[in-house]
């Protein structure tokens, strides 16, 4: 779960593009209804639109009555605006850092700035009724970790290695020999590939002078833009100039959309061509983005006067060639080669730990309490701070943990903490700075929800790893060629890296589902683990079938039997040299073949 010292700095990468500063419209706040979201595929643009409705509340409303209150809080001298400093200190509290950038450009003579526009200053730095973030692609179990091993990386070092010529592509020979270019991967030969392996063969190889087409990771990044202004607009035109036009040689902002660049339905596109010259220009391109969303949909999520949060995902539509599938738990959009899983796993997941700062921060009484415990994880690091053990910190011993790992420290200045200005900080004065991060942090907590993005690639890994142990074992190599096969989707025998689905996944959470701690380290919410079997299938594997299965790949080869030819065939019932578990369940309820003796144990 991630830290709730965190709650407003949502992860901001160079992959995630958020609107420059713009005067709020004068239209107001019908706008924020609906967020309408940009998201840069390899295939095409896509334009979203979601709608989220929380408890009943559509999330602009909750979320314009939370920014109310933390105006209010703000608002030290109660006059309805807020100050430069005023800013500066909310900033402070709610990121734990200064952070770089600028404040609102519209402060007035006085430098305070309405509620108006503090309400549209928040959602220029990513604390809008949605705040983006993107994931690196999943990371698969931890003893395979090394930097770099994503899912997207991972499945590129796969087909790089299974190109044997290094052309960039799979020919129908490369196919037919997979399963010995897998083997040739088992480094230590016990008929298990890893992720290491893998990897670590790919960096070799794309070292090599004309080693195939192979680029870097930049290949996979994800870009995700809220629309919600025309500065906005104007970035996402810049983006679409430089992400898919071919006209190199013009200067950005001159860039056209050929049709074959853009890839969109032929009608749209003749609509979206005003001057109908086949090119799409910057003003062509802003009625691009102005048109109905390839993707619409509506979302329920319900946490009030329950003992489990609930997910619906009420309606979903799809236009402009795009395919849309919907349950109750996720919605799954598709392109020729391009598929897009929205979900809410993240929201399920968090649970009651992410209700429980809302019901504390509506009891004036168990508000102190869980304040008091909050600050309470931070007074050891007060005493360790506290080197020459007089009961208070000087400017130097300050300076320690305010440069380290303690978030809502980095950035705060000493005389911020010390009130009196007496040149010390007792641990009343620490804590009280504490308390007033807190509750700033504690009315920040319903101030939108996180929409975290993760591009999986092409998970090519994922579909040869049939039995998700996230391995390839020996009955995996043998299967590769077939799979490989019927990913051709021409049927010319060649299989090239951009005839693979791109699978990307946005998932719905809360911003801030767990108590403040002192450090800045957190742990992501995983949706799933796609290489981790049901404690039910585990439990059903035979002691025998366990103790004989050395490499934990789910098969038994003739090597790893120690019983004699004979009663291997008996237990191979397909004939295909491996022992499934299957075949080894079936085995148990049939009678009539014995078994192996089971495995002794030690004394």
């Amino acid at each position: 779960m991630r830290i709730f010292a965190l709650v407003a700095a949502t992860v901001l990468t160079a992959c995630t593009f958020l609107p420059a500063q713009e005067k709020p419209d004068a239209s107001g706040a019908a706008k924020l209804e609906g967020e309408n979201l940009l998201l840069l595929t390899d295939e095409r643009p896509l334009l979203l639109r979601l709608h989220v409705m929380w408890n009943g509340q559509p999330i602009a409303e909750r979320w314009r009555q939370a920014v109310d209150k933390l105006f209010a809080f703000a608002d030290r001298n109660q006059d309805g605006r807020l100050s430069r400093d005023e800013l500066l200190r909310l900033r402070t509290h709610l990121t734990g850092a200064r952070l770089g950038g600028t404040l609102p450009f519209d402060l007035d003579a006085q430098g305070t700035i309405s509620r108006e526009a503090f309400q549209h200053w928040l959602r220029q730095i990513n604390l809008g009724p949605i705040q983006i973030s993107v994931l690196p692609g999943e990371l698969h179990r931890p003893e395979d970790l090394m930097p770099g091993l994503q899912e997207p990386v991972l499945s590129r070092a796969l087909f790089v290695r299974l190109d044997a010529n290094g052309d960039g592509k799979l020919d129908a020979r490369e196919i037919e020999q997979a399963q010995r270019r897998l083997q040739a991967l088992d480094e230590d030969e016990d008929e298990l590939v890893t992720p290491l392996e893998i990897v670590r063969g790919y960096q070799e190889t794309s070292a090599k002078p004309g080693a195939g087409a192979a680029r870097g990771p930049g290949e996979f990044r994800p870009r995700l833009l809220i629309l919600n202004n025309a500065t906005a607009e104007s970035q996402a035109i810049f983006y679409l100039q430089v992400d898919y036009s071919t006209e190199f040689h013009l200067p950005i902002r001159f860039r056209r959309l050929a049709a074959n660049d853009i890839h969109l339905p032929r009608e749209l596109f003749q609509r979206l061509d005003k001057n109908g010259d086949g090119w799409l220009d910057e003003e062509e391109l802003r009625g691009f983005l102005r048109r109905p969303p390839d993707v619409e949909v509506t979302l329920h999520l319900q946490e009030a006067g329950r003992e489990r949060p609930s997910v619906r995902f009420a309606e979903a539509t799809a236009r402009f060639g795009c395919q849309v599938m919907r349950t109750d738990d996720e919605v799954v959009l598709e392109l020729s080669k391009t598929r897009l899983r929205l979900s809410a796993h993240s929201w399920l997941l968090a649970g009651n730990a992410y209700r429980a700062p809302s019901r504390l921060a509506n009891s004036a009484q168990t508000l102190d309490e869980f304040l008091a415990m909050a600050i309470k994880n931070y007074l050891p690091l007060f005493m360790r701070a506290d080197t020459d053990h007089n009961g208070y910190l000087d400017e130097q011993e300050f300076r320690r943990i305010s440069m380290g790992a303690v978030l809502v420290l980095q950035g705060v200045s000493f005389a911020e903490l010390d009130g009196d200005g007496d040149g010390k900080i007792f641990q009343e004065e620490f804590a009280a700075f504490l308390r007033q991060v807190f509750r700033v942090q504690l009315l920040a907590h319903d101030v939108g929800l996180s929409l975290a993005l993760t591009h999986r690639g092409s998970e090519l890994f994922r579909l040869l790893d049939t039995n998700r142990d996230g391995k390839l074992g020996l009955r995996e190599w043998r299967q590769a060629p077939n799979i490989l096969r019927n990913l051709d989707r021409n049927g010319d025998s060649v299989l090239e890296w951009n005839d693979l689905t791109a699978h990307w996944q946005l998932d719905i959470g809360p911003r801030s589902p767990t108590l403040p701690l002192p450090y800045s380290g957190r742990m992501m919410l995983s949706p799933q683990n796609p290489f981790s079997r049901p404690d039910s299938a585990q439990a059903n594997i035979p002691a025998w079938f366990r103790a004989m299965d050395r490499n934990g790949d789910g098969d038994i080869p003739r090597r790893e039997f120690p019983g004699t030819d004979k009663e291997f065939r008996r237990l191979d019932a397909d004939g295909d040299g491996l022992i499934s578990l299957q075949e080894a369940l079936v085995a148990i309820k049939d009678t009539s073949v014995p078994l192996p003796p089971q495995p002794q144990r030690k004394p």
